[in-house]
């Protein structure tokens, strides 16, 4: 495989991971990423018997730093790839809060749950890919109780245009974008917390990028 080519299939993977690549990377997105989700989760201010859904869990190798917040919560995730559903159910198949834990699948686009369902909703390093933003944002509203929290957690357009595979299928943002996205939608601007890190690229090479988390209210 060419470098182009393998720059267009690590693209692929990471908006949808399938096969074996897609388990190679994403315990990579595990591992680059866990600094990310545990900055979405600790902005949600979780209290106990939230209901929180995921949006985008890939393997989930974080659901113990959820429970870590609350041992009392409801966790549901919400994927497109059906292997990364099929890996974190086998994953956390004997934990201890399994009775509040499930792991779904849906099409990207229509959120499988009634109208003010969840307290809580995150999603890290998934709005390049909404296909339909404003429409997308809108279900997550729908789905959410008055005066519940929405946490998106994204890398900062200018870090993740300098990354070779984010020009096949990504939408690049910045913190006026999104919130511009959100006031859209009706959604009031809660918090905004940016951080720069550096992290390891599945070559090995260190590289710095810029992420924020931006905390919406309904």
């Amino acid at each position: 495989m060419g470098k182009e080519q393998a720059t267009k299939e690590l693209a692929r993977q990471l908006k949808n991971p399938e096969g074996k690549n897609g388990i190679e990377v994403a315990q990579m997105m595990s591992e680059t990423n866990q600094n990310m989700i545990f900055h979405s989760i600790k902005q949600l201010d979780i209290q106990p018997k939230n209901k929180i859904l995921e949006i985008g869990y890939a393997n989930a190798n974080h659901i113990d730093f959820i429970f870590k917040q609350n041992q009392t919560i409801v966790y549901y995730g919400l994927e497109i790839s059906p292997l990364m559903c099929q890996q974190a159910s086998n994953f956390w198949e004997k934990f201890s809060q399994k009775q509040n834990l499930s792991f779904g699948l849906y099409d990207g686009q229509r959120i499988p749950f009634k109208n003010l369902f969840f307290n809580k909703i995150f999603s890290v390093n998934t709005i390049y890919f909404w296909e339909n933003p404003a429409e997308f944002l809108s279900e997550i509203y729908r789905v959410l109780q008055p005066n519940g929290l929405v946490c998106i957690t994204f890398i900062e357009e200018e870090f993740l245009k300098k990354m070779p595979f984010s020009k096949y299928g990504f939408t690049f943002y910045d913190n006026q974008k999104v919130m511009q996205l959100a006031r859209k939608v009706s959604f009031h601007i809660e918090n905004k917390v940016s951080e720069l890190e550096f992290v390891k690229s599945k070559k090995g090479q260190i590289f710095q990028r810029k992420f924020t988390t931006i905390t919406l209210k309904k």
